[in-house]
């Protein structure tokens, strides 16, 4: 009799109804025939509760759907805005549940391709409130400060939530989540059992894959088995990065240096001198050479600039000052052994054997070997300018 409480005028249980994409279909009175009191009335609310294999008990759905019948007519009127569900477009309406969760919907269709237990459409037309013209698929809301706002489970190979849109910055992201509280809480909480990643992140276009943005906390901090008070890698708020367990790979260390001439000029392994310019490097050509600067680094694990690495210009080349480095040598001062000291040769951008070098033109110290036969080649060298 009432859209909410009032008194029930008619019930029936109606079982095994099948169910496709979520639409059913049922008679009305096909189990426990309509009485008088119902048919002559002019406006009534149906309710519906539903339970599926294995529930313990029904779960009303919510709104309450209102009903207009005649004695005449005992149908219900038809919709031209109706779905397939129900004759109602449930503008504005939601959702909900009794149960402990508040509204649990699952799929347990088995099929070879993807299958959805809910599919939820945001088309918004409206540009003032409510909706300030930004269509919201679901929101999720909690008023305890241990509550979930949404929780999404995968317990099996599928996929657990997919969210997809048409985004168009921070204002208009696919995907966004706000954590209103101001001294607890996170944003997101991602846990993961599995022998795979817990979040992959793949950007097809242009722009930046991660995007970081602070006002006080730093950028990044990684702990491992739960040791929040020791970090194992971490980036504080002013660009600082720390690792625990250093760097690994390449491993020299090179500064980003202006050519005297084109840099297509130069290559990995060239030995270089300071040039003409003001923090500028040219080939060597000399040999002995006190101007001798580093070599142009092939893999260089670390790069300094004298400004932020964006503005790094096209005329410059990493110059590696210390470090293991493969350079470029010549036998024209004799084989190279192992240990033997290097310096700039008459070659231009090669290294040779020194005998007994002036201080301030050591290039560093071979730690492979070239036989006289080759002429020239490339070797590891440890590069220590003295």
């Amino acid at each position: 009799t009432a859209e909410n409480g009032g008194a029930r005028l008619w019930v029936e249980s109606q079982q095994a109804v099948p169910v496709k994409s979520g639409v059913f279909s049922a008679t009305l009175g096909s189990v426990s025939p309509l009485p008088t009191v119902v048919l002559e009335a002019n406006q009534h609310w149906l309710a519906v509760s539903v339970r599926g294999p294995g529930d313990g008990s029904f779960a009303e759905l919510n709104p309450r759907q209102r009903l207009d019948l005649k004695a005449s007519s005992p149908t219900i009127p038809a919709n031209p805005s109706a779905g397939p569900a129900c004759a109602h477009n449930h503008f504005f309406e939601g959702w909900s549940g009794s149960n402990v969760f508040g509204l649990v919907i699952s799929n347990t269709i088995a099929m070879p391709g993807p299958t959805f237990g809910l599919i939820v459409r945001a088309n918004n037309p409206f540009p003032g409130p409510p909706m300030p013209g930004i269509p919201i698929a679901i929101q999720g809301e909690t008023s305890s400060l241990n509550g979930v706002a949404g929780a999404f489970d995968n317990m099996g190979g599928g996929v657990a939530l997919s969210v997809g849109g048409n985004g168009g910055g921070a204002e208009h992201a696919t995907l966004r989540v706000n954590n209103t509280l101001t001294t607890t809480g996170m944003a997101a909480f991602l846990t993961n059992n599995s022998n795979f990643a817990t979040a992959n992140i793949y950007n097809s276009g242009a722009g930046d894959m991660l995007y970081l943005e602070s006002n006080g906390g730093q950028f990044i901090y990684a702990v491992r088995d739960g040791a929040p008070d020791n970090p194992k890698f971490r980036v504080n708020g002013n660009g600082a990065a720390y690792a625990d367990g250093g760097w690994q790979g390449a491993a020299d260390f090179a500064e980003l240096m202006i050519t005297d001439d084109q840099t297509e000029a130069y290559g990995p392994g060239d030995v270089l001198v300071i040039g003409q310019f003001d923090r500028s490097v040219a080939l060597s050509s000399e040999p002995y050479s006190t101007l001798v600067a580093g070599v142009y680094s092939t893999r260089p694990g670390f790069i300094g600039s004298a400004h932020v690495m964006e503005n790094r210009r096209e005329d410059e080349i990493p110059v590696a000052v210390i470090g293991i480095v493969p350079v470029k040598v010549s036998t024209e001062n004799g084989p190279i052994r192992r240990g033997d000291l290097l310096v700039t040769s008459s070659t231009p951008g090669y290294a040779m054997r020194g005998i007994n070098p002036p201080a301030g033109t050591i290039l560093g110290k071979a730690l492979e070997a070239l036989d006289a036969s080759r002429g020239t080649g490339l070797i590891q060298v440890l590069v220590t300018l003295q």
